[in-house]
């Protein structure tokens, strides 16, 4: 909006310059230079877009040097003004009353050839041959050209035949293009400065407005990890009670039953607790110097066994060392949350494939398998808390939906990143980056 009303306020002012100049011109032409037909001549002031005027008519007078412009108005005009435009205010209006009083002109006649044969002014004259000359000469290739306006350094001009040679009409524009250019730096800081001004206000009013907000999601979190602390003690004393239970009755399929749900319960409470330290601030990085394709290695291997049973195939790409600084512990646990998604997010016969690389300073862990793959729409959802885009596939291979937010989180507290790329139906591919240090 700001933008709006000082670019409005600068192009009122440059289109009223202009226009207020192409009037003066178009009046200079007529009037052979003077603000009103001389005494001795009966001239009439042809509109805009006239012909070539009478012959009889063309003749330049000229005024003796100092000599001061006609009025255009008699002595009673500022009474009349006041009556007519003061009738609130009381006083006249700002801007002069008549065009020519915004602007210092000048008309210069031209022979058949395009020089300068005289100079034609209502005041006395502060220009030399350096202005007209110039002027002239523009003036006259521009109309051979088909050109009958211009500008030379601040002055615009107007050209048209007559009579025995062309007739240039000038107006100094220097004052009003000065305004405009002091009006638009003067606009551009007040810009700045209500932008400035708009930006503190902004955030004083956001900080207000989104308080309670921020109460709110604190105390969220806060008691998702104060019931994720509550909720361990219970597990681990149903799971002792039920042990005890199972080693009395271990045919029990119901013993099994609960004993499988409150192991899947306890990690779900751990993953819980995990991302409410993380939202908190209270994850601690221990970083040391190891060598990631080992570490990546060691934690695939196990897994071979699983691959094997489900009729699988498992690939390893890794090369014997690529050294990095990080949390290896960590780093560990999101392996194994992307080695575990790919199984679980493929059927008998795909590929699973693990590769280390390093490129420009950077480590790259990615974990590929074939298989139904993921929507396009769910890319980027995949990483939120408890999403899931298959619910009935979820069913079936278990899973909270907690992994992968839990794989993000620690990548990013590395400085790192964790991307998925699919081709829906054919295979699904996460790609972690891992800064060296």
């Amino acid at each position: 909006m700001l933008f709006f009303i000082f670019g409005s306020i600068n192009l009122y002012f440059h289109f009223f310059y202009n226009e207020q100049a192409d009037a003066v011109l178009i009046r200079l032409l007529g009037t052979n230079g003077h603000r009103q037909p001389h005494p001795d001549e009966k001239i009439m002031i042809p509109p805009a877009g006239a012909g070539p005027q009478n012959p009889e008519i063309s003749r330049i007078p000229l005024l003796p040097n100092g000599a001061i412009p006609p009025k255009n108005d008699g002595p009673d005009f500022m009474d009349r003004e006041r009556a007519k435009n003061g009738f609130f205010f009381q006083s006249v209006i700002l801007f002069p009353h008549d065009k020519f009083d915004l602007y210092d002109y000048f008309s210069l006649a031209l022979t058949e050839t395009g020089e300068k044969k005289s100079v034609i002014s209502d005041y006395r004259l502060r220009y030399d041959d350096e202005i007209y000359d110039p002027i002239a000469k523009e003036s006259f290739k521009s109309y051979k050209q088909g050109k009958f306006s211009g500008m030379y350094d601040g002055i615009r001009w107007k050209i048209k035949k007559n009579d025995g040679g062309y007739f240039t009409a000038c107006v100094n524009m220097q004052n009003a293009i000065a305004m405009q250019v002091w009006l638009l730096r003067l606009t551009v800081e007040l810009y700045a400065v209500c932008i400035l001004i708009s930006f503190f206000l902004a955030m004083l009013f956001s900080k207000w407005a989104i308080a309670p907000v921020k109460v709110t999601l604190a105390e969220q979190k806060q008691f998702i990890a104060d019931a994720s602390h509550e909720l361990k003690t219970p597990i681990a004393v149903i799971g002792a009670n039920v042990d005890v239970l199972i080693s009395s009755m271990p045919d029990s399929k119901w013993l099994q039953y609960i004993k499988t749900e409150n192991e899947r319960l306890s990690l779900i409470v751990k993953d819980l607790l995990y991302l409410a330290h993380n939202d908190s601030g209270r994850i601690k990085l221990t970083k040391t110097d190891f060598n990631l394709c080992e570490m990546v290695e060691s934690v695939v291997l196990p897994f071979e066994s699983i691959v094997y049973e489900q009729g699988k195939t498992l690939k390893m790409e890794i090369p014997e060392a690529i050294n990095i600084r990080a949390d290896e512990t960590s780093l560990k646990e999101v392996v194994i949350v992307l080695v575990d998604n790919a199984l679980k997010n493929s059927d008998k016969g795909a590929v699973i494939r693990v590769s280390v690389c390093q490129s420009a300073g950077q480590r790259y862990i990615k974990v590929y398998n074939t298989g139904k793959g993921i929507l396009s729409e769910d890319l980027d959802k995949i990483f939120l808390r408890f999403y899931r885009s298959d619910t009935s596939r979820t069913r079936n291979t278990g899973g909270s939906g907690l992994g992968l937010s839990i794989a993000q989180s620690i990548v990013h507290n590395h400085g790192g990143t964790i991307k998925a790329a699919s081709e829906y139906g054919k295979w699904a591919e996460f790609t972690v980056k891992l800064p060296e240090r």
